[in-house]
């Protein structure tokens, strides 16, 4: 993670006390591939969430781009309130919660403790693994 920038409740301009990350982190979304991930908190309905995360993490884009990153290296992803607390209470609570985080793509060093470490899927000891489920069309 390269710089996480928060925003006040249901807005997607990047605050003048956040600006200070995104110029911390301008030196390196210019040299590497970056994903800019737009969050929401619980509150409002998902097409809503999903837009204002999409907002966020474009307003966030833009910022670096007029900052000298390449614009054809940042990919946005909007996730809306996909990863939100839902145990949240109230505004202050989830105020965690509304952000976009850049990230550089291109890492390869090693994972942090606090990450979701991947699973293995095991066939079942009978050797016969169950049948996909049917796909229609739409």
């Amino acid at each position: 993670i390269i710089a996480t920038v928060n925003f006040d409740f249901d807005q997607y301009t990047v605050n003048a006390t956040e600006r200070a990350k995104l110029d911390a982190a301008a030196g390196k979304a210019k040299a590497t591939k970056i994903l800019v991930v737009g969050y929401t908190d619980q509150f409002g309905t998902e097409e809503y969430n999903l837009g204002l995360s999409d907002k966020r993490a474009q307003s966030v884009r833009d910022y670096l781009v007029k900052s000298g990153a390449n614009q054809s290296s940042t990919e946005v992803l909007a996730l809306g309130s996909q990863q939100a607390d839902k145990s949240a209470a109230g505004r202050q609570s989830a105020a965690k919660d509304r952000k976009a985080i850049v990230v550089d793509a291109n890492y390869s060093g090693p994972i942090s403790s606090g990450a979701v470490k991947p699973t293995t899927v095991t066939a079942p000891a009978s050797g016969n693994a169950p049948s996909p489920a049917p796909v229609t069309a739409l």
